[in-house]
């Protein structure tokens, strides 16, 4: 019985030190599982001893989204020979579903699909790394990277800084209705004139009064000049021919981008590529450094665990809304169906709250009539559907 014992012992001892098996039956698999969009379809191809190749196969994700998460997790998951890795921030539903689909062919090659992650620790992770440019710009949406494209242009040293593994935020998923107002393609499409005294009078009628008129005065005044300058540098293409009628507009002044936001966000997105602009994604901007009263840079931490200094002439918050913090919210709005993107957690606003801004209107928000839950707590908008619907007489019943 000694030597049964001993002998046993000197196996589970043998067994721990040779560490976990990662044998498979050699061969492709193929599984799928629903993203966001569709089922995401993947081939699995086995070693005895590892996972050789990860591939989608098909998917019909967001582009740029769940097209990115579908590019780069089979690479992540071979790197680290399990699917017990990070799913790209803002593309969740898809990541998911690839891990799905990969495990169901690891189980399909008589593996373990729950195997650890072996380490893919970056070479950086831990370390502070310094810079210089002359702007940094926080979040990658349209705003964000249209200012680092005008800024290039006119010889700024720019870098980008976007939290998510994605960029684009909500103007990667945006419906595409752009007000054109005081624009010369307004003007070409049968409205002469529209003053930016007429959007201020429309946003202040939609806003109850609440607005701040110094701000929205600087925006109507300005939009017709920045509208026209990305109309011209990013050549976006419209689905419609003719301006549409809004009942908040006097005056007929909305497009729709063809194929929403999407299109032309990546428009943008590689003229800042093709300018050499760097993106940081998966680096959150956690403090804006501030040197005898003036922002001269920008804190920075990077998902592998890498900190960044940036020392900057010029910082531009373009970061987005703060619907998706509930803790930000105030009923009725923190009881509302939530519908934008994950990313809108209201970072630009603690950052520049920190530093003295004074924030103002935050116990206001907008709410859409069209729309349905689409999970616990969150929703899709159908207001496109639902206008086609009224053009051909359609009735909408609360």
């Amino acid at each position: 019985m000694r030597n049964f014992h001993l002998t046993a012992a000197a196996a589970f001892l043998t067994a721990l030190i040779a560490g976990p098996s990662w044998g498979y039956t050699p061969g492709t698999y193929e599984a799928s599982a629903q993203g966001m969009k569709g089922p995401v379809k993947v081939a699995v191809t086995f070693s005895k001893d590892a996972v050789t190749s990860v591939k989608v196969t098909e998917e019909k994700e967001t582009a740029g989204i769940g097209t990115t998460a579908a590019a780069e997790l089979p690479r992540q998951i071979v790197e680290a020979q399990s699917t017990k890795i990070d799913g790209l921030s803002g593309a969740t539903v898809t990541s998911k579903a690839i891990f799905a689909a990969v495990e169901d062919c690891i189980r399909q090659a008589k593996g373990d699909p729950n195997q650890p992650a072996r380490s893919t620790a970056p070479k950086h992770a831990g370390k502070t790394i310094e810079a210089a440019e002359d702007v940094v710009i926080i979040g990658s949406g349209f705003s964000g990277l249209a200012a680092a494209v005008n800024a290039a242009e006119h010889g700024a040293r720019v870098t980008v800084l976007e939290k998510m593994s994605v960029t684009g935020g909500a103007s990667a998923i945006c419906g595409g209705q752009w007000a054109i107002m005081g624009t010369k393609l307004q003007k070409e499409k049968g409205v002469p004139y529209d003053p930016p005294q007429a959007l201020v009078y429309d946003l202040i009628g939609n806003g109850h009064l609440k607005n701040d008129l110094t701000t929205l005065t600087m925006f109507a005044e300005n939009s017709p000049h920045a509208a026209d300058w990305a109309i011209n540098r990013f050549k976006p293409e419209f689905i419609d021919q003719k301006l549409q009628y809004r009942a908040e507009f006097q005056f007929d002044r909305s497009l729709y981008l063809k194929g929403g936001c999407g299109p032309a966000y990546r428009k943008v997105e590689k003229a800042v590529r093709d300018l050499g602009i760097k993106i940081h994604t998966d680096t959150k901007a956690e403090r804006l450094i501030v040197k005898d009263g003036r922002i001269v840079g920008v804190e920075a931490h990077k998902k592998d665990g890498t900190k960044y200094i940036f020392s900057s002439k010029a910082v531009l918050l373009a970061t987005g809304g703060y619907g998706a913090n509930k803790a930000m919210l105030i009923e009725p709005l923190k009881s509302a169906l939530y519908y934008g993107p994950a990313s809108a957690t209201g970072d630009g606003h603690r950052m520049a709250q920190a530093v003295g801004a004074k924030l103002e209107l935050m116990e206001f928000g907008k709410r859409y009539p069209n729309g349905v839950e689409a999970a616990p707590g969150v929703a899709k908008s159908i207001i496109q559907g639902n206008y086609r619907a009224w053009l051909q007489s359609g009735i909408l019943v609360n």
